[in-house]
């Protein structure tokens, strides 16, 4: 809303109708998202019964001045436990595709998130994300174990130039607790520092404490936080 439009009421109206429509529509909730540091629009949220569900902010990292020294020892050490990383452009097949999905469908159950998660088939995984133009397969990495895959991260190009999107990082559950995420983070911000990328973003549910760990280590900073709020209706009739 225009500034000089603000205290008059109006959003109050165009809630008005847009509430009226969901109840004739029979909607049983809606959400909303509001930047943390929205006070109005909290305080508006609020009001209406809206309730948080779930909290996200964005972690920017400069990759031209990281410094990946601290961590020079770690692939060596993953090396000599079995684990080597690769990268997906090396390993790209068909079969390679087919477990990345299987990996990816269990890894992405523990996830935060505001629902359940649904099932994303094959077919919905190759063609938007594999077949993304804008996905970046020299800067996306996998971790093997004893021919498996047990982790993996992916990054694609923004719009804007010089920026990049960290995608998701997850290693299976019996993998974790061994620094993989870790070591995948560090190879991939290395990899698109050669490329040339400025930045490197990503996004986190505030109750992923243990990427958030792995992000902090790394030296991302944290953006502002956006709220996911809810509100939910009474049954009609």
């Amino acid at each position: 809303m225009h500034p000089d439009a603000r205290e008059r009421g109006i959003g109050r109206l165009l809630w008005g109708a847009v509430e009226q429509q969901l109840h004739s529509l029979e909607m049983l909730r809606v959400t909303v998202q509001v930047d943390e540091d929205h006070a109005r629009g909290l305080r508006f949220a609020n009001a209406n019964d809206f309730y948080e569900i779930k909290r996200d902010f964005e972690s920017r990292l400069d990759v031209q001045t990281f410094d990946p020294s601290p961590f020079g020892r770690l692939e060596a050490e993953l090396r000599e436990r079995g684990v080597t990383l690769e990268s997906w452009q090396r390993l790209d097949s068909s079969a390679f595709r087919q477990e990345l999905h299987e990996v990816f469908s269990v890894a992405r159950l523990d996830v935060p998130r505001s629902a359940p998660a649904t099932p994303i088939s094959y077919e919905f995984f190759e063609q938007n994300i594999l077949n993304d133009a804008e996905f970046l397969w020299d800067a996306s990495f996998v971790a093997i174990k004893e021919a498996k895959i047990v982790g993996f991260t992916g990054a694609y190009r923004s719009g804007a130039d010089g920026l990049a999107d960290q995608w998701l990082t997850a290693v299976t559950r019996d993998a974790r607790g061994q620094r993989i995420a870790l070591a995948l983070k560090v190879k991939q911000l290395e990899a698109l520092g050669q490329l040339g990328f400025v930045t490197v973003r990503t996004d986190n549910d505030t109750r992923n404490a243990a990427m958030l760990m792995v992000n902090a280590k790394l030296g991302f900073e944290r953006q502002v936080a956006v709220l996911i709020m809810r509100k939910d209706f009474a049954p009609q009739g």
